[in-house]
């Protein structure tokens, strides 16, 4: 049987890419683009794996049984969500992206909240 690594990493790229797209779309494009984000998010979730699985179907001209799909979809969601999820990180880090815990911070001051306030909703958080 051929290898499957190279479709799983292309549904894995796939993932990644189309995953710090729409990160990148709702952190700065407003409560419209946080929405938009966030229900194409959920069909990135699908399409990666299926594109996986045609890759591999399409490039070796067979059929695999479902679970055999299902693998390999799971693969790429695995190996995407950690990558996805270290990149974004170094992404924060850099600046690339906003820091989560400062947008809070951000929201709670625009809602008129004190920074002892703050501090004590963001101690809340922490324990969760």
């Amino acid at each position: 049987m051929p290898s499957k690594s190279q479709s799983i990493l292309i549904g894995i790229g796939t993932s990644v890419i189309l995953g710090l797209a729409l990160a990148f779309v709702a952190s700065n494009a407003g409560t419209i683009g946080q929405s938009l984000a966030g229900c194409f998010s959920c069909l990135v979730a699908l399409a990666a794996p299926m594109v996986a699985v045609w890759h591999y179907t399409s490039t070796y001209n067979l059929t695999i049984p479902a679970g055999q799909g299902a693998g390999m979809g799971a693969a790429v969601g695995a190996g995407g969500a950690v990558l996805g999820g270290v990149l974004q990180q170094l992404l924060i880090s850099i600046g690339v992206f906003p820091d989560p815990v400062q947008r809070v911070r951000e929201m709670y001051e625009a809602q008129g909240m004190s920074a002892e306030d703050i501090e004590q909703m963001m101690g809340m958080m922490e324990m969760l």
